[in-house]
């Protein structure tokens, strides 16, 4: 099994395509030296909400110091683990494993910071502010 864009679509050995990001790739099986070849377009890409409502890129969420956020994922692929970065982690801090659909941002102390979320490999960006 072979996947023509590893980005767009990745397939295991079994033939498991898993949807990474929206695009076209091509899956590739070889079956008795004959090949089979399918083209897949993947239509949505992964999105979140913030608190619950719908990701704003240019929103500042608020969270008061000590309490916490909650960030829903969609579109995650069960065989790719998400990755949480925060710029400020003493202000705020992401406190959930990366194999969840859903993560909290725990606010530590007041001010500002870029909470970055990559899922499939696709990157959100959160603005928070700490109260």
């Amino acid at each position: 099994w072979k996947s023509s864009d590893k980005s767009v679509a990745a397939v295991s050995k079994n033939g498991k395509v898993t949807a990474l990001k929206k695009g076209a790739a091509d899956i590739t099986c070889t079956l008795d030296g004959v090949q089979y070849t399918c083209k897949l377009t993947v239509k949505n890409s992964p999105s979140i909400k913030v608190g619950g409502r719908k990701y704003n890129k240019n929103t500042t969420y608020s969270v008061k110091k000590g309490k916490k956020l909650t960030v829903t994922l969609s579109g995650k692929a069960a065989s790719v683990r998400n990755s949480y970065k925060s710029s400020e982690k003493k202000v705020a801090k992401v406190i959930s494993k990366t194999n969840a659909s859903a993560i909290k941002i725990k606010g530590c102390k007041r001010g500002k910071a870029s909470i970055t979320v990559r899922i499939n490999g696709v990157a959100f960006k959160i603005k928070v502010k700490v109260k």
